[in-house]
């Protein structure tokens, strides 16, 4: 039953049991026991043994925040890797902090780290230059879109429609920008073929 104990063997002289919340939650009990007769817990250990209990508890929950962030990265990393789009998140300072893996195949990118990294030392010069501009716009917090042709190592030249959105904190100031592109090569090969027809 919740709140009652259930004792073996002798019982203790002195007992001090202090709860570990988290809000309004009880998650478990810090517990001291003394088997020594006429030994009893001061007010200054159950102040103590509260102190500790608080730090126990805040730990347990910081873990248990992570586990549930992690989860949440996990399923968002299973979503955006099944996206047929190239994906990419950006910190102000447009250094890398996601990309998935249709953006990581198309940039041919591999198995290296990017994220912290900036754009312009993962991508290049030429592809920084390219995307100045849009990427100056996002950080202002315009939207914008453009076509690019993006040279692929084994699939040729790629006609790429690209658009660009400001990552706006809660307070409406920018701290990042997000970048999602689309192939149109197949697409715009089939347009081709039916005006030609």
């Amino acid at each position: 039953d919740a709140g009652k104990l259930n004792l073996h063997g002798a019982l203790p002289g002195a007992y001090v049991g202090v709860p570990l919340t988290v809000g309004d939650e009880v998650i478990g009990v810090v517990s001291v026991w003394n088997h020594v007769e006429d030994a009893p817990y001061s007010a200054r250990d159950v102040e103590v043994m509260t102190f500790v209990a608080e730090q126990i508890a805040v730990a347990i929950e910081r873990r248990r925040m992570q586990e549930q962030l992690q989860r949440g990265e996990a399923e968002m990393r299973l979503i955006t890797d099944g996206v047929p789009a190239l994906i990419a998140h950006f910190d102000a300072d447009g250094c890398f902090r996601f990309a998935n893996r249709t953006y990581r195949e198309w940039a041919q990118l591999g198995e290296i780290t990017v994220e912290g990294r900036h754009v312009r030392d993962v991508l290049g010069e030429e592809a920084y230059r390219s995307a100045g501009r849009h990427i100056e716009a996002a950080l202002r917090g315009q939207a914008g879109t453009t076509e690019v042709a993006v040279p692929h190592e084994s699939r040729g030249t790629l006609n790429v429609h690209v658009s660009y959105f400001p990552d706006r904190a809660e307070d409406g100031s920018v701290r990042g920008f997000f970048v999602v592109g689309m192939d149109l090569t197949a697409r715009q090969a089939a347009e081709q073929k039916l005006r030609e027809s």
